[in-house]
This record gives C-alpha cells, structure tokens and sequence, in this order.
C-alpha cells in the first residue's frame, strides 16, 4: 500500500517569515545597550512594542543566516518524514491512474502537438522517445476508428498510411485536403486510381540502381520461397538492369542536353 503524504508548503512558508521577523528584532538587541543575561527579555519586549523603529545593524545578517538555517533544517526533517512511503509493496503495487494528473505531466495544451491515445488522454509528442505505437485487438474492436483515425484527422504531421482496403483514405482524404493537406496515394492494384512514384530522381550512380533492383526483386520474393536455380534470378537482376540502366541514361542525356525541362 502506498502511504502518500503531503508536506505542509503553507505552513512551512507561515514559519519562514515568522523566523525571518523574530530574527529580526532578536538582532535589535545589539542597538540597544545594558543588555544582559538578565534583563534581555524584557529589552525584546521593548523592541516588540516598538516594530516601526529601524533596527537593523551589524549583526542582522547574521541572524538573519542563523534562522534560514534552522528553517531549512525543520524543511529537510518534515520532507523526510512527509515523503511517500510504500508499505507492503515488495512484488509491485498497483492503482488506478489519476485523470488529471495524466493530462497535466503528459498532455501538450495544443492539441495538434498531441498523439492521441484514447477521448481524454493524449501524450505531447516531444515526451515520446518514438512516433511507434502497437496497437492490438481483434477484428472489428474499434482500431482504426478510436486511434488511427483521430490522429490522421489531426492533420498537424506527415503520415505514411498503410491502407490496404481503402478505409482510412475515404474517411479522411478529403477532410484533409480541406485543410489544405496533400494527400497522395500510392494504388497497386489499381494503378489508373494511383500516383505515381518516380524512383530515377534519387538515382545519383550505377550504384543507387542496383540498390534499387535489388530492392524491388527482395520485396517480391515470398520470405518462405525455397531457393532453386540461381540462374533465372540472376537472369531478372540483368534484364531490369538493362531497361532500368536505358532509362537512367536516356534521362541524364536529355538532362544534359535540355536542362531546362529538369529545372522544376
């Protein structure tokens, strides 16, 4: 079980002036002469009954310290005894988690800089180490419209969406581009309902072009597929290197020869 306790700030605050203000005309008594042992009472009941008079001298500043002192000590003794305190908890403890102190330590007060998690909790996205979240559960539990959707319809970040039936595209498409966000989709299977995607602008060398047949061959390739002949493999690689490599090297021609129609 855990044991919280609250240290008393106002109270606390009530004795540092209390100390400050007895420190204060305790240093009155180095004006006043004839002090002694005997008879200083009665001389700080003389400067109580006279608090207007200035009694500031020499040694106010050292009072002064002394009681900033013992203040801080009674401070340091009562967080000590006032701190949390788990009582039983050896194997874990558990609780419910408070609301508001969940959007005050997480939440951003504008929403758009928020990563929605649930209708009121969102997480500030500059106290999240990552943009990853796994979200799980069976079909029809609600995934995609309590999560994806929300934080799509944000429109405060680029997404990548990996949409394979449609959903989220007809949804949020044209939301998002009222808010004037562009929205570009990348069509497989119907490529006539696609964008398009040219590969060739971040082709710099022969390199990059086999990185990217190599690349285009290994996403195709069923991860359980059983290796055969290497020569049909080998086979593809060369034919794509030499329409890819006719392509790359008719556009650096042309580039080289009508550069203004490469300027945009």
């Amino acid at each position: 079980m855990v044991e919280r306790r609250k240290l008393p700030w106002g109270l606390l605050l009530s004795l540092f002036v209390l100390l400050m203000v007895t420190a204060y005309y305790l240093s009155g008594l180095a004006k006043l002469e004839g002090v002694t042992l005997e008879n200083w009472q009665n001389q700080f009941v003389y400067i109580l009954l006279h608090p207007l008079q200035n009694w500031w001298n020499d040694l106010t500043f050292t009072f002064l310290g002394i009681a900033l002192i013992v203040w801080i000590g009674i401070v340091t003794y009562l967080m000590d005894y006032y701190r949390n305190r788990q009582m039983g908890v050896e194997y874990g403890s558990e609780q419910w988690a408070d609301l508001k102190q969940i959007q005050r330590n997480l939440m951003n007060k504008d929403q758009t800089k928020n990563t929605l998690l649930s209708k009121n909790v969102a997480v500030d996205n500059g106290k999240l180490s990552n943009m990853n979240l796994l979200i799980l559960g069976g079909s029809g539990s609600y995934k995609s419209t309590s999560l994806v959707i929300p934080n799509i319809l944000l429109a405060s970040m680029t997404n990548v969406v990996l949409d394979i039936k449609g959903e989220l595209l007809r949804k949020t498409g044209n939301y998002l581009k009222e808010k004037h966000i562009a929205v570009k989709v990348l069509n497989l299977i119907n490529p006539e309902e696609s964008d398009r995607w040219n590969p060739f602008v971040y082709i710099r060398d022969e390199v990059g072009l086999v990185k990217l047949i190599t690349n285009l061959q290994e996403s195709v390739k069923p991860p359980d597929a059983m290796k055969g002949e290497p020569f049909w493999d080998q086979a593809v690689s060369l034919y794509l290197m030499s329409l890819f490599s006719y392509e790359w090297l008719r556009q650096e021609r042309e580039k080289k020869e009508h550069p203004e129609q490469y300027q945009a």
